[in-house]
């Protein structure tokens, strides 16, 4: 099975943290997902047999959830942080935003307003910033190259350069 991550913070945080433990990502993806690396309360996480088939994407939801915040206890715990570490599933689902640049554990309120540079978050706000996509308008594959090469590059160019008079 291929799996393609689309997400750049998701693939920058596998990255940095397969070079860490000079290790792969596709090692660090499954050390994340099957085996737990620190002793922790797994009684939290729902099995298979205690939920019936209409439960199983919740239920896997609910794993991965788990996993992921799991490994930011193991984060908080390493740098002495005890009242991060001892937080439960349901308060980090309320509070936890998601892992930065540096493979830091960081709580909603204290990322950025601004989406980094190049995440899909940042290209729906530029979208959005330029009024969007008309639902009605219906381009052919060929007139949006064309779109592209003649507009889009002059667009960028003046944007980056801070001139948004457009």
């Amino acid at each position: 099975m291929t799996i393609i991550l689309t997400d750049p913070e998701l693939i920058q945080y596998l990255e940095s943290q397969a070079k860490a433990q000079n290790s792969t990502i596709e090692h660090i993806i499954k050390q994340a997902l099957i085996k737990p690396e620190a002793p922790v309360d797994e009684a939290s996480a729902p099995s298979h047999q205690q939920l019936d088939a209409s439960d199983h994407a919740d239920d896997m939801l609910k794993r991965a959830m788990h996993k992921i915040y799991n490994m930011a206890r193991r984060y908080w715990q390493s740098v002495g942080d005890v009242d991060r570490a001892n937080m439960t599933d349901e308060e980090l689902a309320e509070k936890f935003g998601r892992f930065d640049e540096n493979g830091i554990p960081r709580f909603k309120d204290e990322l950025p307003d601004e989406p980094p540079i190049g995440s899909g978050a940042y290209i729906v706000k530029m979208i959005e910033g330029t009024g969007g996509v008309p639902v009605e308008t219906h381009l052919e594959g060929s007139e949006m190259d064309d779109i592209l090469h003649a507009e889009f590059g002059d667009y960028l160019y003046q944007r980056m350069m801070g001139n948004n008079d457009d």
